[in-house]
């Protein structure tokens, strides 16, 4: 596996906020994960032996802070598959 890096200015006001979740261990593991390939909140929680709960809680940090993007939202009703674009 290759290094990622991310390069963010000292200047910058979301800094702070940025330092916090790249210290969360989780958050890094998702970020390290996601690096390689796209990947569902299901599957991220499944290879890194997480409660869906905590991918999610994580996941949704990491898009606010404008470290992932997220493609696709995928609803079940039933037995019928929604998929909505999430932008």
């Amino acid at each position: 596996m290759s290094e990622k890096f991310i390069l963010v200015s000292l200047e910058d006001e979301k800094a702070k906020k940025l330092a916090n979740i790249i210290s969360n261990d989780t958050c890094r593991k998702i970020l390290d994960y996601l690096g390689d390939k796209d990947s569902s909140e299901s599957d991220i929680a499944a290879a890194l032996s997480l409660p869906l709960s905590t991918g999610h809680y994580n996941i949704q940090n990491l898009h606010e802070h404008g470290l992932v993007e997220i493609k696709d939202f995928v609803i079940y009703i039933g037995m019928r598959k929604i998929l909505l674009n999430w932008r």
